[in-house]
């Protein structure tokens, strides 16, 4: 994370090996997607919409917590963190912003 990023605490930055694991499988990058919509999910919401089975989500999502780019908020739901939450669909981990609503493959 560059020093110089006023909008991004430095109690929150990502070092570029965090950034990368945290975007660098299919079913993370839908699940940061499916976050990225701005609406707090539970695993089983998540894991139903991008077609995975609950159990896989939440592995998933413990690596994303470890690294803190989610967190779980009240009744268990996960968001992105408020820092990396720009928009709806958009997301900055300081190191580029994501459009999580472009196209996947």
């Amino acid at each position: 994370m560059p020093e110089s990023d006023p909008t991004i605490p430095a109690s929150f930055a990502l070092s570029l090996e965090q950034f990368t694991k945290a975007i660098g499988t299919p079913t993370r990058w839908r699940v940061l997607a499916e976050l990225s919509k701005g609406q707090p999910l539970m695993v089983i919401e998540i894991a139903r919409a991008i077609g995975r089975k609950d159990v896989v989500v939440s592995k998933h999502l413990a690596v994303l917590r470890k690294i803190r780019a989610v967190e779980i908020g009240r009744g268990r739901m996960y968001q992105i963190v408020a820092p990396f939450f720009i928009a709806p669909g958009i997301l900055d981990f300081g190191y580029g912003r994501l459009n999580m609503a472009g196209p996947q493959r």
